[in-house]
């Protein structure tokens, strides 16, 4: 799920920019100051909340913070409350909190009141956290949190973000020219060889990126097509034919030790073992570990797995591309575009087909990592923390809301299951087709996606429950085998979080499951066909326990889907 990293509030139109990790902006204007700002509490920038927000806006009432989220905005006024208001009672707090000559200070005591049952005598901090969080409601519903509400405006605004490599690290500092939309931009390189993020102004929009070659001439080596969602690409340009050949020193040009260069994050696909990740990147096992904390001789690596490769000094770009997916290549008069192979022909590598498996499953990883041992909803976090099983806390992404399901005219809460959304959202995130049905069995009855004979890395797979108290079934993806016809199966509502089962023991055994089948986004039919045809990309791993370790989930079958 795109995270918010930065905001920016411009006052004439009375808008703030989030800016997400994938270069999207989500542009939030109308409603209240606190709801655009995602800052319940009305909270000034302070030494105390500079690691929770993410901006500040002036605005005619004065300076306020930005916060990535609502829930996160929330977090900082319950932190304010408690390391500030702790030892004053209601009306005392209120008087500091909101002072009689910026407000009816007595009328907003009476409203705390009256509205949570809370005693005037007693100190907040004899407050339980539900006590506290019911004064919170209170103070946001006095402040008008949610008025305006039919004045309220959010927009996504699309971008790409392209990253240039020579096949084993990133290629920082170097001059890029941008065609886009009847206008020339020359831009430059970071350290980690991106430019900036470039904006969707509108879909199938063409947009050509050039190099000087070694004439010092603009050539285009790379085309893409603006779409729908935002998107990361990697291109591989041969260093020998364009990279720094306009401002490269003879000193700049000498062969840099790995402490100085930049990694590039190769993640691990189905399949994947060290000797070919270092066969790919023209390197060593040896360096791999050495370069990759936690790899040590006798470790596993998993699919989804990020690893730094650096690539001998002074390498020629290797053909592997960790884009998630097929950019265009602009192919010169009478010659075919062809795949890079070690730095011959085109400047531009083709995707590896190796690495364009299942580019979704990137995504149900990284959420289940960022999740592990958090819950759906505080009534669940607290039951698992009651039976002495433990739970970080709740989940603050709603899947259902980020593909669109609507229920009766609602986004449905995370205490609806939530399986399918889930899912959806780890397709949607990769430009692969989705649906906004909250249902189990959307990929059996839905024409976007395709029935196969055969479990693969990533197939989605459905099964029905036979026992109605279970409700109606349940989707999830498979990760590896697990030997004996038996697989890992990674999933949403799993237990009321994101966690690793077996398929035979947790579904078709503990829950009595049908198997529906094993499906895959109809535009993956061929990749999927070649998998199959080739003998499956399923990797074996023994032991469940070393994969929940790679996720950091600590459970064990949880059987609990609905």
């Amino acid at each position: 799920m795109a995270r918010f990293v930065a905001a920016s509030f411009d006052r004439p139109t009375l808008t703030v920019d989030y800016l997400a990790d994938d270069g999207s902006h989500f542009l939030r204007s109308g409603g209240t100051i606190a709801w655009r700002f995602n800052n319940p509490g009305n909270i000034r920038p302070a030494p105390t909340n500079a690691s929770l927000r993410i901006g500040t806006g002036k605005t005619a009432s004065g300076e306020f913070c930005i916060f990535p989220s609502y829930e996160i905005g929330r977090r900082a006024k319950k932190e304010l409350l408690r390391r500030k208001y702790n030892a004053y009672t209601i009306p005392e707090a209120m008087e500091i909190y909101a002072p009689r000559s910026e407000n009816d200070t007595d009328a907003y005591i009476e409203h705390i009141v009256k509205k949570t049952g809370l005693p005037r005598d007693k100190a907040l901090s004899s407050f339980s956290d539900q006590q506290l969080d019911a004064m919170m409601r209170a103070m946001e519903s006095r402040e008008g949190f949610n008025a305006k509400a039919d004045t309220r405006k959010e927009k996504w605004v699309h971008a790409t973000q392209l990253t240039l490599s020579d096949g084993a690290r990133p290629i920082a500092g170097e001059d890029v020219k941008v065609d886009y939309s009847g206008k020339e931009y020359v831009v430059r390189t970071n350290g980690q060889g991106a430019i900036p993020p470039i904006v969707h102004l509108s879909e199938n929009v063409s947009v050509e990126i050039s190099l000087k070659n070694l004439s010092g001439i603009w050539e285009c080596v790379y085309e893409f097509v603006t779409g729908k969602a935002s998107r990361q690409l990697l291109a591989t340009v041969d260093q020998q034919r364009y990279h720094g050949t306009a401002r490269m020193s003879s000193q700049e040009a000498k062969p840099k030790s790995a402490a100085d260069q930049k990694p590039l994050v190769y993640v691990v696909q189905s399949g994947d073992n060290l000797t070919k990740i270092a066969q790919k990147f023209k390197t060593t096992v040896a360096e791999l570990r050495k370069n990759n904390q936690g790899i040590v001789k006798g470790s596993l690596i998993f699919p989804g797995q990020k690893i730094n490769v650096y690539g001998p000094a002074g390498a020629k770009a290797a053909s592997a591309v960790t884009s998630s997916e097929v950019a265009k290549v602009r192919p010169k008069a009478a010659e075919p575009t062809k795949p890079v192979v070690s730095g011959k022909g085109q400047p531009l590598a083709l995707v590896d087909p190796a690495q364009r498996r299942a580019p979704w499953m990137e995504v149900a990883i990284r959420e289940a990592k960022q999740w592990a041992g958090y819950h759906e909803s505080k009534k669940a976090s607290d039951t698992k923390n009651k039976k002495g099983a433990g739970s970080k806390g709740v989940i603050s992404d709603n899947y259902h809301k980020e593909v669109g399901v609507v229920v009766g005219e609602r986004t449905p809460t995370m205490e609806t299951a939530w399986c399918a959304s889930f899912v959806n959202y780890c397709l949607k995130e990769r430009g692969f087709s989705f649906t906004r049905d909250p249902n189990s069995q959307f990929a059996a009855r839905s024409k976007k996606f395709i029935k196969i004979g055969a479990p693969i890395y990533g197939a989605i797979v459905v099964y029905k429950h036979t026992n109605p108290d279970y409700g109606n079934g349940h989707t999830a993806f498979i990760l590896s085998s697990l030997g004996g016809g038996d697989y890992a199966v990674l999933g949403g509502n799993q237990g009321e979080s994101i966690t690793l089962n077996s398929h035979l023991r947790a579904y078709m055994g503990a829950l009595g499951c049908k198997l529906v089948g094993f499906f895959v986004p109809i535009e993956y039919a061929q990749v999927s066909s070649d998998i199959l045809s080739s003998g499956g990309d399923l990797v074996e791993v023994r032991k469940m326990a070393d994969l929940k370790s790679f996720i950091g989930d600590g459970t064990g079958d949880e059987t609990k889907t609905t």
